[in-house]
């Protein structure tokens, strides 16, 4: 296992920890930064992984690959393994990459696949990010190693619902997507002296795209590749605006509502710094015409749950994160989609599956009553799919992916699925790049992103 932080001890540590006691996996080693060792091997003995071995890298040398490479082929040949779990710094994976392909030993991966500085604000950088990511898959692919992203909503029982609905209605009638929208808001709060930090950072020039907003660029690549395959769709332009700090400055500094202490920013240049709220438009173009438009809005600056008072503990939970959650999708006249999700609060209070608790999830039908025999209006919820989804229902697609990869069963989220994901998220980088300026706008033919998973 690579990377042993906030995410990693709340959503892996206890599910390897089941795995290790059902006799379906061996922990033999953690690789972490030096900085957070002790951390680390109490969470180990904590969840009864005590017996694996755990190399600590120096900090400073985390981006030097030969420096990572060493010590990889070093903890190997003292404890053999065939699988990685990548949970570290989206920065400091390409030692880690180069390893699994040399050793052949298949990865499971952490979203986004790999991060570039200055995605947000060089063009060249989200061009890049395509060229290297469409590289890495062709490297795997000749290694024979299986390479899958955690990517859970592919796994999640209501957007497999809906994806098996949309597949159904397309064959059935012949009719693409010719709309999709997609919102998600998080409700992390970033305090004027917070845009500084390590975890989920915006310093090195990205963002929200890289936080959770690539889960629905994936959303959405996986509910438009039936119809950008079928219709054969050529090009794809983007117009986007994202916000970014200083914007967020303008209305939180010094503001009264604030304690004193919080109201401040170090007066320092963030004019490089990554996005924090993204809204962008896609037109998906065959060589005739317009198949479909997409909307995705993805926002950080949104309902909050933090008391920016109290002090933060845990920087991957305890920003306040509140999930609302909306899907709309349309088959023409024929056939409307939504997905609705929303919570009231951070924590897992209140219980319950009704809007604002904290497993809410929704799926509503509405149907054109002169083409379907089935009601005009139909709400489904989790519990009526699969009774013990409902609660807790992202994590349970978590885990479910990765016992998937453990268990050598194809996931449906191996990197070559991810293609499409990542030309569209570089392509509304581009976009993003522009867009301190005004609207940015973007086009990229897809260039292979549609082959077969």
């Amino acid at each position: 296992m690579v990377g042993a932080g906030h995410h990693a001890e709340r959503i892996y540590f206890p599910l390897l920890a089941e795995l290790t006691r059902l006799g379906e996996l061996a922990v033999v080693g953690v690789v972490e930064l030096s900085s957070s060792g002790d951390r680390v091997a109490q969470l180990l003995a904590a969840h009864g992984l005590g017996g694996a071995e755990l190399t600590l890298l120096d900090p400073e040398r985390a981006h030097d690959q030969a420096y990572v490479l060493a010590e990889l082929r070093q903890l190997h040949a003292r404890t053999p393994f065939d699988a990685m779990l990548v949970a570290c710094d989206p920065r400091q994976r390409a030692a880690y990459f180069a390893f699994a392909c040399a050793a052949q030993v298949s990865m499971f991966i952490d979203k986004p696949v790999f991060a570039k500085d200055g995605l947000a604000y060089d063009e060249g950088q989200s061009r890049e990010y395509v060229r290297d990511l469409y590289a890495l898959e062709a490297q795997a692919r000749a290694a024979g190693i299986d390479i899958v992203v955690q990517a859970q909503r592919r796994e999640h029982v209501g957007y497999r619902f809906v994806r098996k609905t949309l597949l159904s209605c397309m064959e059935r009638f012949g009719v693409p997507v010719t709309s999709l929208q997609i919102h998600h808001a998080d409700g992390m709060w970033v305090l004027p002296g917070e845009w500084e930090r390590d975890y989920h950072p915006y310093k090195f020039g990205f963002g929200k795209l890289f936080h959770s907003g690539y889960h629905f660029i994936d959303l959405m690549a996986v509910l438009l590749r039936a119809t950008l395959r079928q219709y054969r769709v050529t090009s794809i332009e983007v117009a986007a605006k994202a916000t970014f700090p200083a914007d967020s400055l303008a209305v939180w500094a010094n503001h009264s509502l604030l304690p004193a202490d919080k109201q401040h920013a170090p007066p320092i240049d963030r004019s490089r710094y990554g996005e924090h709220d993204v809204f962008a438009l896609l037109d998906c173009k065959n060589e005739e015409h317009t198949v479909c438009v997409a909307e995705l809005a993805l926002l950080q600056n949104s309902l909050s749950d933090r008391d920016p008072r109290a002090l933060v503990k845990n920087p991957y939970k305890g920003t306040g994160r509140v999930r609302h959650e909306r899907v709309d999708l349309k088959l023409a006249s024929l056939l409307n989609i939504q997905v609705h999700s929303y919570q009231s609060r951070s924590t897992r209070e209140p219980d319950g599956v009704e809007p604002g608790a904290v497993d809410h999830f929704d799926i509503l039908l509405f149907r054109n009553q002169h083409f379907f025999s089935a009601p005009a209006f139909e709400k489904i919820t989790l519990r009526d799919l699969e009774p013990t989804a409902a609660a807790a229902h992202n994590e349970q697609a978590r885990g479910a992916l990765l016992k998937r990869f453990l268990r050598r069963e194809a996931s449906g989220s191996e990197l070559r699925s991810h293609l499409l994901t990542g030309l569209l998220t570089g392509l509304i980088y581009s976009a993003v790049a522009k867009s301190r300026r005004g609207i940015g706008t973007a086009q990229s033919a897809l260039d292979g992103a549609l082959v077969e998973p």
